[in-house]
């Protein structure tokens, strides 16, 4: 896909990111009164994700290169050249914009000590904050570059027009929206961007193309004067033409394709995918025949309730689930070794911490549940975190100015999971199962190797 527009100061050309080479690149295509005048041109190559390009009076362009926590701003001059824009200490770095002058660049920092929008010139390595601890999202200068539009998802959700010295704020909308200001800087054009991204919240397809989400589902483009009172109603303008089947058609295929994919593309699941191709057939003529967006929510649930089973048929005594294969073997090998459930959730435990590092593991914390016979009532086991003796936040010694530093002891904890693990084991474990059994499945897996699932290979990434 093509996404993330910045023409040039001149208007000749478009550089944009693009997955046309198999991840996100940017790329520049000229463009003449007719459209494009030749193919577009891949620009950078770097194995990270890049996109979200500003281009500046001389036809350097700024981008972001990483993601999450090393995203970082790069300059590209006209020659090709690359070199960070800074020093990258203030965290990730996100939604660069030049000035409209071409001298000052705005651009948003998220880190430990929170996340910032910033201003920078272009030829030097002074740096000011304008806004700090807001969620501060897509920095949009105004004509005369005297202000700047935002947007926040999370905490109060909005867009937002300031100073460059960050005196007040205007509330403009209560939705949050990628904003675009008419050139005499009276009006200004928002569209609706989606709800704040979550962490991992158990979607088992939490790897998918969420870059690709930059809009919000069934959201809107409208208009408002700048600055405005909040919610101010909108001029008039021509109605934007929908193609209701289209939309419908899209909305439908995704969720169906999205979970056969998932839950029916294994070999032995040819039954219930005859069953879901199905379904496919029939609902589709009346998802497409659908007037709003609620008769196409209607049909599109009754679907997914007549689906068939999400998972294969079992049976049997015992079970044990977990987030990866590998992690659901150490526990079944613990039951079948004649342990019992306690057994069964501490080499999942380590196993998970091996081959899911990225979300579990022996450096970390958290509780256990535990109801075994003959135990009459449920047992809670915490093992949470334990910061040093010292280090507490009243020790200003160790403190910067009052804030905690990027690094030192304050900003350490003692991790609890392998106390924990071996207290559950101790108290309430068969007996039968030696600890060394419990940690063999980890170390294995460790040793020998294990298929790298989609969501590790995205962190390492």
């Amino acid at each position: 896909s093509d996404r993330q527009l910045a023409w040039t100061p001149d208007g000749s050309a478009l550089v944009f990111a693009s997955d046309h080479a198999g991840r996100f690149d940017l790329w520049r295509v000229g463009i003449g009164p007719a459209g494009a005048t030749g193919e577009a041109e891949r620009i950078t190559s770097a194995p990270e994700w890049e996109g979200e390009p500003t281009v500046g009076p001389a036809g350097d362009v700024v981008f972001v290169r990483g993601t999450g926590p090393t995203a970082r701003l790069i300059r590209r001059d006209s020659g090709g050249a690359e070199r960070p824009v800074t020093g990258g200490r203030d965290g990730a770095e996100r939604w660069p914009a030049y000035a409209p002058d071409g001298r000052r660049l705005a651009y948003v920092t998220a880190g430990e000590r929170g996340t910032a929008l910033r201003l920078r010139w272009a030829d030097g390595d002074s740096t000011t904050v304008v806004l700090r601890d807001r969620p501060v999202e897509r920095p949009t200068w105004s004509p005369q570059g005297d202000r700047l539009a935002f947007a926040t998802r999370s905490g109060s959700p909005g867009t937002w027009v300031t100073p460059l010295n960050g005196a007040y704020t205007n509330l403009v909308a209560t939705q949050a929206a990628a904003v675009a200001w008419a050139p005499d800087g009276g009006v200004l054009a928002l569209a609706e961007l989606p709800p704040a991204e979550v962490g991992y919240n158990g979607d088992p397809d939490r790897t998918g193309r969420r870059d690709l989400v930059d809009v919000a589902a069934g959201g809107r483009l409208w208009f408002l004067a700048a600055p405005a009172p909040p919610d101010a109603g909108p001029r008039s303008g021509p109605p934007i033409p929908l193609d209701r089947a289209a939309v419908n058609a899209d909305a439908f295929d995704r969720l169906w394709e999205r979970t056969a994919r998932i839950y029916f593309s294994q070999a032995d699941d040819a039954p219930r995918f005859a069953r879901w191709d199905g379904l496919r057939a029939t609902h589709r003529p009346r998802a497409l025949a659908a007037r709003s967006d609620e008769e196409l929510a209607a049909v599109l649930h009754e679907m997914w309730r007549n689906r068939p089973p999400l998972a294969r048929p079992a049976a049997g005594r015992a079970a044990v689930s977990s987030a990866h294969p590998v992690a659901t073997a150490a526990g079944l090998e613990m039951l079948r070794k004649g342990g019992n459930v306690v057994d069964a959730a501490v080499a999942v435990s380590f196993a998970l911490g091996v081959v899911e590092p990225d979300a579990s593991g022996i450096g970390g914390y958290g509780q256990m549940l535990i109801q075994v016979p003959p135990v009459p009532t449920p047992a809670l086991i915490e093992f949470m975190t334990r910061a040093p003796e010292q280090a507490g936040l009243s020790n200003a010694e160790l403190l910067s100015r009052g804030n905690l530093p990027s690094d030192g002891p304050v900003l350490a904890n003692v991790p609890g999971t392998v106390a924990g693990m071996r207290l559950a084991w101790e108290r309430y474990g068969s007996g039968k199962v030696r600890w060394a059994d419990l940690v063999a499945p980890a170390i294995r897996a460790a040793e020998v190797g294990f298929p790298v699932s989609d969501g590790l290979a995205t962190t390492l990434r």
